[in-house]
């Protein structure tokens, strides 16, 4: 779970990674005069048609003013400008299909990009960053912002261009996850505050004053975000860890929830991204019904020995046999012998826990089956791919070519090319 929420991340962040380049880029290639705020909102626009995964670009210049073109929940396109092109009031503009500015749709307050910090990052350091995650001005919604600093032709620093991406996505994303009964997988940012969460947990909390805040995870309702969440501020060296040497699993008791499993990783990108993602899992979630089967068979054995002790002996007797039986079957699925599971043909304990056992072997190997089937996929993607793909160590080495990556650099296979290439 908490792999499959880091890949997904990685995605997310990969596109503004990507387009803030062809960004800056495309501008220059353009020749898009840095002080005309129309002709910037026609080229945003139009680079905002080719990615239908970003939501919102801006460019805000020396003079304090912004021009950004985005497109609201609804799918409906605008252009919000400053006047004069300068730090001023924001006037919000409906966009025609090819990014000319329509009607006037409202205004809204004093704006100044010098005093935020995403323009005086890219000012005096001249390199990307990545804002905290925000909540929206309009809307109670979570974002984050990608900025990047903009040179004009004599290489003189003229603004600051970015993108505006909405957390929408990973919520939604992180609402389609399933952990047992009552298992959670959420991140939260550096201060700890929740980014995203399964099982129905929403980053955005109503303040004191009605107005929404952003939700800190050991505030939550949610008992196993709160409780997990808790146990990690008061052990920071369980997400440190795993910041330089993977992922972390690890272990504790809660007093309402009893054990509870979880793993911990850092997700980390340059810019200042620093996240934990987080999945957790009460014990009670796959040990209460074994828990329980084990308990009343204690109770009922200590009945019959105090009854009397050959009628014990002769009762336990009875009831180990098919605990032998099913302690064979398990042995057996230890080493791989898909056995099934014997049987009970009785309504007591024992039955209670050969049809527990016979459920979880079930459910163990449908799973095991799906990964199987699920690397199967992934090996006919890779070999069979369009396109070049190479695994590399952080050394340089090649790890895994597939074959078109192969022919693309002259080799007749990749065991070849794995064998020549030492340093990328």
């Amino acid at each position: 779970m908490t792999e499959a929420i880091h890949r997904h991340v990685g995605l997310m962040m990969d596109t503004p990674a990507r387009m803030i380049s062809r960004v800056v880029h495309d501008m220059a290639r353009h020749g898009i005069p840095l002080n005309d705020p129309l002709a910037l909102s026609r080229e945003l626009h139009g680079l905002l048609g080719d990615e239908p995964d970003l939501d919102w670009l801006f460019f805000g210049n020396e003079a304090g003013g912004v021009v950004s073109v985005g497109r609201l929940a609804d799918g409906t396109r605008v252009i919000l400008m400053t006047d004069g092109f300068r730090a001023g009031v924001v006037h919000q503009y409906e966009a025609s299909l090819d990014g000319e500015i329509r009607t006037l749709r409202r205004s809204g307050a004093e704006f100044d990009t010098r005093q935020k910090l995403w323009y005086m990052r890219g000012k005096d350091t001249h390199e990307r960053y990545w804002t905290e995650p925000y909540l929206g001005s309009s809307e109670p919604i979570l974002g984050i912002s990608l900025s990047a600093p903009v040179f004009d032709k004599d290489g003189t620093f003229a603004g600051v261009c970015g993108i505006d991406l909405i957390l929408t996505r990973q919520s939604n994303f992180m609402q389609t996850l399933h952990l047992g009964d009552t298992g959670r997988a959420f991140i939260i940012d550096a201060t700890g505050q929740l980014i995203a969460s399964s099982g129905g947990v929403t980053p955005v909390a109503t303040g004191a004053d009605v107005r929404e805040v952003r939700l800190h995870a050991s505030e939550a309702d949610d008992p196993v975000v709160r409780g997990t969440a808790r146990h990690l501020s008061r052990h920071p060296e369980i997400a440190e860890q795993s910041s330089r040497t993977g992922m972390q699993a690890f272990s504790f008791d809660d007093a309402a929830l009893g054990a509870i499993y979880a793993s911990v990783d850092r997700f980390q990108a340059s810019g200042g991204i620093s996240w934990t993602i987080v999945s957790a899992l009460p014990a009670s979630n796959f040990l209460g019904l074994v828990q329980h089967a084990a308990y009343c068979s204690l109770a009922i054995g200590t009945l019959i020995v105090a009854a009397a002790l050959v009628l014990g002996i002769w009762a336990v007797g009875l009831a180990l046999r098919p605990m032998t039986a099913l302690t064979e079957a398990t042995q057996a699925i230890a080493r791989g012998e898909w056995r099934d599971v014997p049987e009970a043909q009785r309504d007591d304990e024992i039955g209670l826990l050969a049809r527990a056992f016979n459920f979880m072997t079930a459910r163990l190997k449908d799973t095991l089956d799906d990964l199987r089937r699920s690397e199967e996929n992934y090996r006919t993607i890779f070999e069979n791919a369009l396109e070049g793909i190479v695994r590399t160590s952080l050394d340089g080495r090649v790890l895994s070519a597939n074959p078109t990556l192969a022919r693309i650099f002259g080799y007749a296979s990749p065991e070849e090319m794995i064998a020549d290439v030492t340093d990328i």
